[in-house]
């Protein structure tokens, strides 16, 4: 985006000027229908003063845009900045009407063949006042749009950092949910596999098979922040076989997925943590070990996904967010940044048999 204070936006204030004088000059003509009996179109009376006057505005305005720059409204006392305005906009006026006025009456007595007398010059003299006056609203007219145009290219220029401090925080938030599913989960994952090569070579085969897939996964789309659904399903569905083969049959998993919810876009990792935090402290810390359910159901405009695990729950749901580690803090804190208020993350347990946690985001088709 082009610095507004260094691109003026010429071109459009060329093309405001050029509406301006066309509208001027059919008001003049519909106003000779007042005025004459026989009304007529006459260039040198309907068109050439809008002309001159919105053109050379719209050269003048550079210097008012100058101003606006440069004695912007800022906390603190005013008058000076006030006084300069008055004073910057009293010799545009000035300056606007002198020129032009030659332009002007030059023009009609080279094309149009306009003879001057003393009348003549005694009435503009008279003139000047009132028409200096315009001249001076004009100029706060052009100041003041100048002024809310500054301001949108800035607030669009601050609105883009912001967007763009929120990309980096979220692929910040991302990154970390990386680096902690890397280091124990890759232990786990080894252990598991070292294990099984004494008792069970085939199946020490597919947790590294699947621990193939899950990593292909994950790094497939690196730098995307939404994924399908579906897509995120796959790589849970790799995450927990290999969970499986550690737990044995301590661990069964069932999926109620509505086919309808595959093609929406939801977060990158956004099962992975919820699933996590099931297995360490709800199927983990059972001796019988549980299960783990999900489940996805669209009501439009929203989707909503849920994770239960019937292991040891939880008797203070409500400090969760105080015991909660950086898994869900993140979810819940990149929720809030891609959804803002049009999401939800809910937790319910009852202890010793269930604990859930329930995601409500705006349906959004991949």
């Amino acid at each position: 985006m082009k610095d507004t204070n260094k691109w003026f936006p010429f071109p459009y204030v060329l093309g405001i000027a050029l509406l301006l004088t066309t509208v001027v000059a059919f008001q003049n003509y519909l106003l000779s229908f007042v005025s004459l009996d026989k009304p007529q179109w006459n260039p040198s009376n309907h068109l050439l003063y809008p002309l001159v006057n919105f053109g050379f505005w719209s050269f003048l305005s550079p210097i008012v845009w100058k101003l606006v720059k440069q004695y912007r409204p800022v906390p603190g006392p005013m008058g000076r900045r006030i006084m300069f305005w008055i004073l910057g906009g009293i010799g545009l006026a000035v300056a606007h009407e002198s020129i032009t006025n030659v332009l002007f009456y030059g023009i009609k007595y080279l094309a149009f063949d306009m003879q001057f007398s003393r009348d003549f010059a005694q009435r503009l003299l008279h003139m000047m006042a009132v028409s200096l006056f315009s001249r001076f609203l004009e100029y706060w007219m052009i100041f003041f749009g100048l002024m809310v145009w500054g301001y949108y290219k800035a607030f669009q220029k601050q609105k883009q950092k912001l967007s763009e401090i929120k990309g980096e925080l979220l692929e910040a938030k991302l990154e970390a949910l990386k680096a902690q599913l890397h280091p124990h989960f890759l232990f786990n994952t080894l252990n598991s596999v070292s294990a099984l090569m004494t008792t069970d070579v085939s199946g020490a085969q597919k947790v590294l098979s699947n621990l193939g897939r899950l990593l292909r996964s994950l790094f497939h789309q690196d730098g995307e922040h939404l994924v399908s659904f579906e897509e995120e399903l796959e790589y849970i569905r790799y995450y927990l076989e290999i969970e499986q083969a550690r737990f044995s049959d301590r661990l069964e998993v069932s999926y109620r997925i509505d086919p309808a919810t595959k093609a929406a876009l939801v977060p990158k990792l956004l099962l992975q943590p919820l699933v996590e935090n099931a297995l360490i402290h709800g199927i983990g810390k059972s001796e019988e070990g549980g299960k783990i359910t999900i489940v996805s159901k669209l009501e439009e405009p929203y989707l909503f996904i849920l994770v239960v695990d019937n292991g040891v729950g939880m008797k203070e749901v409500d400090k969760i967010w105080e015991y909660a580690g950086v898994g869900l803090n993140n979810t819940r804190e990149r929720l809030s940044q891609l959804y803002g208020d049009s999401q939800s993350i809910r937790i319910n347990s009852i202890p010793n048999q269930e604990f859930k946690v329930e995601i409500q985001i705006l349906f959004e088709r991949n």
